[in-house]
């Protein structure tokens, strides 16, 4: 059997894969809930524990994506709609949304 995962780490998990699912960053997600982009980076690091009102915010904003979270088993438990894995494919897709740093890496001939 496993052992139950303690309340901010689950918490700093899900807000960390659901807002990577989303492809956003935690400046976006930060605007999405409300809340400092420093919050956010606390919440996924386990450093500040989440409260309830914003979890669930966090899991309304997952739904609308397409995104499903079960938080409340001992396990969280992610499922992905179709249309959540098109936006991310699209997402991966679109070289505007990519950091104006990154270079294209070519295979070598």
């Amino acid at each position: 059997m496993t052992k139950p995962m303690e309340y901010k780490y689950k918490t700093a998990f899900i807000m960390k894969v659901g807002r990577t699912a989303m492809n956003a960053n935690q400046d976006q997600f930060s605007k999405m809930l409300g809340v400092a982009k420093t919050t956010v980076a606390r919440y996924e690091t386990g450093e500040m524990e989440l409260n309830s009102s914003t979890l669930l915010k966090a899991i309304e904003l997952f739904k609308e994506y397409g995104i499903h979270v079960d938080p409340l088993n001992d396990q969280v438990e992610f499922k992905f709609e179709q249309k959540a894995i098109d936006k991310l494919e699209s997402d991966l897709k679109n070289i505007d949304q990519r950091r104006s740093d990154y270079k294209v890496r070519r295979p070598k001939e």
